[in-house]
């Protein structure tokens, strides 16, 4: 096996784990939830904002824990790894939540530190609310 098929295929399996880490977790916390795309783990930032939006958001209902659901998060997981060295590797998370009706939504979420600038940028992509850190809460992001 060449070496660059060798890298591929490691990163695949690597990739895939973490992406069935992230479903592991939306199991076991339903609420919402952020894991950092090239370690599977909570990322250790204390404070400032998460951001979604950074592509469509992938919206699974509880019935979608098959393969299907496996590819669409491994998808996530490799498009928050582009989007943190696209940034300039500035924080980068996986999120979910899951809302009144059962659905689990899925995104990719950039870290923001200041509040001014996280409510900017979630007007800007669309989002109705954005992830206070410290205050573990969510604020919305008025039109």
């Amino acid at each position: 096996m060449s070496k660059a098929k060798f890298a591929l295929q490691k990163t695949t399996v690597a990739t895939a784990a973490i992406a069935g880490r992230a479903i592991t977790e939306a199991q076991r916390s339903p609420e919402g939830g952020t894991l950092c795309p090239f370690t599977g783990e909570v990322p250790n930032i204390p404070y400032g904002y998460w951001v979604g939006g950074r592509i469509p958001t992938l919206r699974t209902s509880p019935e979608d824990l098959h393969m299907g659901l496996a590819r669409s998060v491994d998808r996530l997981v490799r498009e928050g790894r582009r989007a943190c060295r696209v940034s300039g590797w500035k924080p980068v998370g996986i999120g979910w939540w899951r809302d009144a009706n059962g659905t689990t939504h899925w995104d990719v979420s950039t870290w923001v530190g200041d509040l001014a600038e996280a409510l900017a940028l979630g007007r800007k992509r669309g989002e109705i609310a954005i992830w206070d850190i410290a205050g573990n809460r969510e604020i919305p992001v008025a039109a």
